[in-house]
């Protein structure tokens, strides 16, 4: 190649000349653009978004049902909302993620934006292939016993518009999760081993899968990745703590300071985690209770031994996670008050 065309203007230079940068990571080892593409025009300085402006933007959005969305959940759920296959069909969705991260309340809110129906089912309740579809009976009809088929919310919910979210699906056995690949791939139907139909997928069911990661998860599976290809995984992580303590004000109603500390407590306790994976760390969700009992007459201390610090386990004595949750409250509860 003794030439190259710029990617963002299409023009052809000569390599021989001053037109490209060098560039190591580029197997010609010369830029993608030209120097000219680079330099920013000087009448073109400053018409951007200051570094200020950018720092000011907001990093989640509080919807009318209260629910905190974060930009990059929006962008990909209405990505993933109008991406659609040959047949149609939206991509499945996975959200992975720490316990009360708000894995339910996204997919919700994904359904509340689309204006269509929201149905979950616990996957964990599925404990074999045919639990998926329903039940069947036996009853007397006329003298003569006729067999009933009731089908199940799954069933209901895959046949028309909305958001199914099936929820906890790394606490169930591959077996039982077989049954979904199926519809996440091109044809989009299952067969109902209860009644021997094809039952085919409504092209405007947009399926989300959930699931906690992590080895202090007891019960739970590892997912196939014939089941994780099928699907575009979403990460959740816990809010930041100024988005955390407006939530829990919100939510709760209880006073900010009360809402400080217990964020301050959680998030202590995350990174806590991150060196001891016997702690569980603890959730927004638990953070709205503790809030709420505050609220509804609590004192802080005992808000935080029924919602976080009881809960946990006490194995180990002094070395244990209750003992450390207590440790982390002692030096923040005095900051604490109702």
């Amino acid at each position: 190649m003794d030439s190259k065309a710029c990617r963002k203007c299409g023009q052809t230079f000569p390599l021989t000349g001053d037109h490209f940068f060098r560039s190591s990571a580029s197997p010609d080892g010369f830029a993608s653009k030209c120097k000219a593409c680079y330099r920013t025009p000087p009448e073109n300085r400053g018409s951007g978004p200051s570094r200020k402006a950018k720092a000011a933007r907001p990093t989640v959005v509080v919807t009318a049902s209260g629910y905190v969305a974060t930009p990059v959940l929006m962008a990909k759920a209405a990505a993933a909302w109008s991406s659609r296959d040959e047949a149609g069909h939206p991509p499945a969705l996975f959200f992975v993620g720490p316990s009360g991260s708000g894995k339910t309340e996204g997919a919700r809110y994904i359904a509340e934006s689309a204006g269509v129906d929201f149905t979950k089912v616990d996957a964990p309740a599925m404990t074999d292939p045919e639990s998926w579809f329903g039940t069947r009976e036996v009853i007397a009809r006329d003298g003569v016993p006729v067999t009933i088929y009731n089908p199940s919310s799954f069933v209901t919910a895959i046949q028309k518009p909305g958001v199914l979210l099936l929820d906890e699906m790394n606490r169930i056995r591959d077996e039982g999760r077989q049954i979904l690949n199926p519809l996440l791939d091109g044809t989009h139907e299952v067969t109902n081993p209860l009644t021997g139909e094809t039952i085919a997928k409504h092209p405007d069911c947009l399926i989300i899968m959930s699931g906690n990661v992590g080895i202090q998860f007891t019960g739970t599976f590892a997912i196939d990745p014939s089941l994780r290809t099928r699907a575009l995984t979403i990460p959740f992580a816990y809010l930041d703590p100024a988005a955390e303590v407006g939530v829990a004000v919100d939510r709760t109603g209880c006073a900010r300071d009360v809402a400080e500390a217990f964020v301050r407590f959680a998030n202590e306790s995350r990174e806590l985690a991150k060196q001891n994976p016997d702690l569980l760390p603890i959730s927004t969700r638990e953070v709205l209770w503790a809030c709420r009992l505050v609220r509804n007459g609590l004192s802080p201390d005992d808000a935080a031994d029924a919602a976080i610090i009881d809960g946990a386990s006490d194995e180990g004595g002094e070395a244990s996670a209750q003992s450390d949750l207590r440790r982390i409250w002692g030096g923040i509860r005095p900051g604490a008050s109702a």
